[in-house]
């Protein structure tokens, strides 16, 4: 939003018409919002702040559209929880907007995408309430309760950030001009 004022300051100052001047403005503003809705921060390492950017600003319009997010990735040693990523939000059960994302920085660039699109999957399922958790803890995969005995891998939602992780990391290399193999070369 603060770039659209921003532009929209700019371009009044440059603009005789109001006409114009609105028009633009109103331009401006709605093509921004299509363009990228989200707020992404990021704490790790320098050299993969650039390849997790270019992956969320990837999948979001692709999995998730226009929600207006906010999203913190941290890039840490994961090993000893012995995991490679993990997913949960803050602030509204009811509407979750706002995601923390830890990545274990261990991981080689393809593990990490294969497993920051895992996460993101997570995200999405949450924004879409395929995946509801309410404040007393309790999971809800599409409106049915997952009780707190079922396998990690039995989840639901597991099963689907497994399944669709691969594929996700597929699209993004082809759609970025890469092979998996042009990959595994590097």
């Amino acid at each position: 939003m603060h770039r659209c004022i921003f532009t929209c300051l700019y371009a009044s100052s440059i603009l005789l018409d109001e006409f114009d001047e609105i028009f633009i403005c109103y331009f401006v503003c709605m093509v921004y919002s299509l363009v990228m809705p989200a707020a992404i921060s990021f704490t790790g390492y320098r050299h993969r702040k650039k390849l997790v950017r270019n992956a969320v600003e990837w999948f979001l319009p692709k999995y998730v559209g226009k929600h207006i997010l906010n999203i913190e990735i941290y890039d840490k040693q994961m090993n000893r929880e012995g995991t490679n990523g993990a997913c949960s939000f803050l602030g509204s059960f009811k509407k979750p907007r706002r995601f923390f994302i830890e990545m274990n920085n261990s991981l080689d660039d393809n593990e990490y995408l294969q497993s920051l699109f895992h996460e993101l999957i997570h995200m999405k399922q949450w924004i879409f309430r395929q995946r509801i958790t309410t404040k007393n803890h309790n999971d809800y995969w599409y409106g049915k309760l997952i009780g707190d005995e079922i396998d990690y891998m039995e989840l639901p939602w597991e099963k689907e950030a497994y399944q669709l992780e691969n594929s996700v990391f597929l699209w993004y290399l082809r759609s970025q001009g890469n092979t998996i193999e042009d990959k595994f070369k590097k």
